[in-house]
């Protein structure tokens, strides 16, 4: 016997299953499956992005980009910068260089008022700081 029921009726129940299924998961873990659980993703790989500027331009200009052309960005050079991990917005950071290599220090967790200053070991030149 087959019996439909429409998914709109469905879905409060699924909800209920799926956290009664975490709740019972989490139940039959031992401390040590929680160690493992947290070294598999401490050495999980993830994506971290630097948005150095954006801007919205024709089409027209786009398909008219020639090697060597140049086209300002709306931003100034000292501006913030946004870090993404995973594609999602974190972090506010300064952009400049380190040993020779473009590099971004982190200023401050989104949703943080105050940016942190403190920074550890090596020398951070950030961009535009010798026009100051």
């Amino acid at each position: 016997m087959n019996f439909c029921v429409p998914a709109i009726y469905l879905d409060s129940f699924a909800m209920e299953l799926k956290q009664e299924n975490r709740t019972d998961i989490a139940a039959r873990m031992a401390p040590e499956d929680f160690r493992r659980v947290d070294q598999v993703l401490a050495r999980a790989p993830a994506t971290l992005s630097v948005d150095l500027a954006q801007r919205k331009v024709p089409i027209r200009k786009l398909l008219s980009l020639r090697t060597g052309d140049v086209f300002p960005l709306d931003r100034q050079v000292r501006d913030p910068v946004t870090v993404r991990v995973a594609g999602l917005p974190k972090f506010q950071a300064a952009f400049g260089a380190r040993n020779g290599r473009k590099a971004a220090q982190i200023l401050s967790l989104l949703g943080e008022t105050e940016p942190d200053t403190h920074q550890e070991g090596g020398v951070f030149e950030a961009v535009g700081a010798a026009r100051r």
